[in-house]
């Protein structure tokens, strides 16, 4: 098996970002359908596997990027109007609590606030046999 590298670049809104007493991380997030066809197929390819979050919000420390860290991608709900949330879970040891208590107080305020998102792991991908018949 060979490993390959999976990349998704989300353009979001904050749909609630939790920090429940039992140490856990749950970031909710809602996608519009004009990303549909460029995220729903990788996305589905990040199931079950540790997912590294960067984000970008433009009244963040001027745009630039920052780590959230790494996830777990729960779940991926569309609607009729092709709007998606998606669910990751994470726990405290591996994500950046400042910066995620940073995308709060942002989008606490203007709920509107884009935060883009890349998304990345590595995936097994089975290697293809050639034949050796020519």
């Amino acid at each position: 098996m060979a490993k390959t590298k999976v990349k998704v670049k989300l353009v979001a809104q904050n749909d609630g970002i939790r920090f429940p007493p039992n140490g856990s991380v749950d970031m909710n997030i809602k996608v519009d359908g004009s990303q549909w066809f460029e995220y729903i197929m990788k996305l589905g390819m990040m199931f079950n596997q540790n997912v590294k979050i960067h984000a970008k919000v433009d009244t963040i420390d001027g745009g630039k990027p920052f780590e959230l860290g790494m996830f777990d991608l729960n779940a991926i709900n569309t609607n009729g109007d092709r709007e998606a949330k998606v669910k990751f879970s994470s726990t405290v040891g591996y994500v950046n609590l400042k910066e995620l208590s940073t995308i709060v107080e942002a989008t606490a305020v203007d709920k509107s606030v884009l935060i883009v998102l890349l998304c990345t792991c590595e995936i097994d991908v089975e290697e293809s046999e050639e034949d050796d018949d020519e």
